[in-house]
């Protein structure tokens, strides 16, 4: 019995033995410095700081090309909506055939008594306006040359402010402005306003017509707007 015993613990004190020789084997140790210390084993991964820094690295070059690609980005979207400023440019019309004179400062246009025509208001009273026109051929025979003279006419007035007026043959007008005017008579007068002259084509009616903003009482009888109107056409013996 007491045999088996020691052969048993010789057999168990073997065994650790063994253990014991078989783990130190498997154990690498530290290697030497120069200063008496020791240098942790290289196991090609490098150490928890170092790999720390490598991946900080990477994370900072990564930032950088990400905010580079947001910028570049944006100022290719600043470029792209960008639009340039329109310039307007602002053609002012004239009226060419529209002018203003003050009325009875030159003179009549001649006008024959053979071809002259006359166009006149109907204000119920002896204060109206009166057009006197003539039509002329020109060498062509293809036109006609319109003069017209436009007349104030009363028997007594009295006018003390300047009052405006118009005188229009075909797309032709002549404003005017009267100056003040006191006449007292028991005959007709009259006071010379505007004249102009149209060209029209030969055979073709010219409508004329002229106001005069009167605006005031005329032989107890209101009146606002002196006004005539017709479409005149020249006739020729051929």
């Amino acid at each position: 019995m007491k045999k088996q015993i020691l052969k048993i613990s010789a057999i168990s004190i073997a065994l650790v033995i063994f253990l014991l020789a078989f783990t130190g084997c498997g154990e690498k140790k530290p290697a030497e410095t120069e200063g008496g210390g020791t240098t942790a084993p290289d196991t090609g991964v490098g150490t928890t700081s170092e790999a720390a820094i490598e991946t900080t690295s990477a994370a900072v070059d990564t930032t950088t090309e990400i905010h580079t690609t947001i910028e570049t980005t944006t100022a290719v979207v600043e470029e792209t909506t960008t639009v340039p400023e329109e310039t307007t440019t602002v053609i002012q019309e004239t009226t060419a055939a529209e002018t203003t004179i003050a009325a009875n400062v030159e003179n009549p246009l001649p006008i024959s008594d053979k071809g002259k025509g006359t166009v006149k208001s109907d204000t119920g009273t002896r204060l109206n306006l009166l057009a006197e026109w003539e039509g002329v051929k020109t060498d062509t025979d293809l036109t006609v040359i319109y003069k017209v003279n436009l007349y104030l006419i009363f028997y007594s007035l009295e006018i003390r402010t300047p009052h405006d007026g118009k005188l229009s043959i075909g797309d032709k007008t002549v404003n005017f402005v009267t100056p003040a005017i006191s006449e007292s008579s028991e005959k007709e007068n009259r006071f010379f306003l505007a004249g102009t002259e149209y060209e029209a084509d030969a055979g073709e009616p010219v409508s004329i017509s002229a106001t005069f903003a009167f605006n005031a009482k005329y032989r107890d009888r209101d009146i606002t707007d002196i006004t005539l109107s017709a479409d005149v056409l020249a006739e020729f013996d051929d």
